[in-house]
């Protein structure tokens, strides 16, 4: 199945005008990729979409952010997930936060040349921010419990619902049983396999939710 028809499978509301900006982050991304270690660069262009883009899409189905809210993509590398969710999600604000700075410049670059009007890209590690959030997002950066250290104050109250609360929103794979078992947060845990049950890739890949307000 191809690029365009996944996304129509997997996201039929996308409108055109943002399924093209998620193939123009796609090319960029490419782009960058061979200048700075943002990807594999084993990966081909199709598994860049479905390993990297699509999984970062993923964090939609699983929670609708709103136009109140302001989001950190910590330790975001290339961009991901943040990139694609401030595509999908245009009237919430997305900081995307790392510290290592040719990546960061990567990832400027991109966003220099999408000018989308609710991301930002700052360089910086994440615990020496103050400033608060409704959600962290964060894709295979650190164990939990080192994500939840670093950001444990910067999480504003929770007011708009009391059965998901802010916290982190963090994509992880394999074997979470030990790193997952020392959190005492009320957690979610949801097989991205529910969400795409036909891409062999996402097989043992899940979205945790840790909430910390």
């Amino acid at each position: 199945m191809n690029e365009e028809a996944l996304l129509q499978k997997y996201f039929p509301d996308l409108g055109e005008s943002q399924r093209n900006q998620i193939f123009k982050y796609r090319d960029l991304l490419i782009e960058q990729n061979q200048l700075v270690n943002l990807v594999s660069r084993k990966d081909t262009k199709e598994q860049i979409f479905v390993h990297h883009i699509l999984h970062s899409m993923s964090i939609a189905h699983f929670y609708t952010f709103n136009s109140n809210q302001q989001v950190m993509d910590l330790g975001s590398g290339g961009g991901l997930p943040g990139f694609p969710l401030a595509i999908l999600f245009p009237e919430t604000k997305f900081v995307l936060v790392d510290s290592i700075a040719k990546k960061m410049k990567a990832v400027q670059n991109m966003q220099d040349e999408m000018k989308l009007p609710n991301l930002e890209v700052i360089r910086s590690r994440a615990e020496e921010l103050d400033r608060e959030w409704d959600f962290v997002v964060t894709r295979a950066v650190a164990p939990m419990i080192k994500l939840m250290k670093w950001t444990r104050k910067q999480f504003k109250k929770s007011e708009r619902d009391v059965d998901f609360k802010n916290g982190i929103i963090a994509l992880k794979g394999g074997d979470l049983k030990m790193e997952l078992a020392t959190i005492n947060n009320k957690m979610k845990k949801v097989p991205l396999q529910n969400y795409f049950p036909e891409i062999d890739h996402f097989e043992n890949k899940f979205i945790i939710h840790v909430g910390m307000k």
